[in-house]
């Protein structure tokens, strides 16, 4: 009686893994967020490291989605931006200009991998 119960529990757990599976097979993953704010181990915590991109291959794994606002904040308020990403230079994620009024260009900063 148990081993019938246990074969029939497996072939239903079976059958929800299958159901799962295909359900996730037919959902397409979320798109990337357009920004992301990695942050960095300090001796008081954490504190915002680098502004990135959405999808960004460097940004470390302790990183917030965020807004765009948030993103000009961050960096209006010296955040850096990702030196691989360029957030602030980006072609359709262009946030040079809105940040001081002027041409917008913003010193380059060079990223620097956060060891963990």
């Amino acid at each position: 009686m148990q081993r019938a119960d246990l074969a029939r529990t497996q072939r239903w757990i079976e059958q929800r893994r299958q159901r799962a599976a295909e359900e996730v097979a037919r959902c397409p993953p979320p798109p990337p967020p357009d920004w992301v704010i990695a942050y960095q181990r300090t001796a008081r915590g954490s504190a915002p490291h680098d502004v990135h991109v959405g999808g960004c291959t460097m940004a470390e794994e302790r990183v917030d989605l965020i807004t765009r606002e948030q993103a000009l904040a961050a960096l209006a308020g010296g955040v850096a931006a990702c030196g691989f990403c360029r957030p602030d230079r980006s072609p359709g994620h262009q946030l040079r200009g809105e940040l001081d009024g002027s041409c917008g260009l913003l010193p380059a900063t060079v990223h620097r991998k956060v060891s963990s």
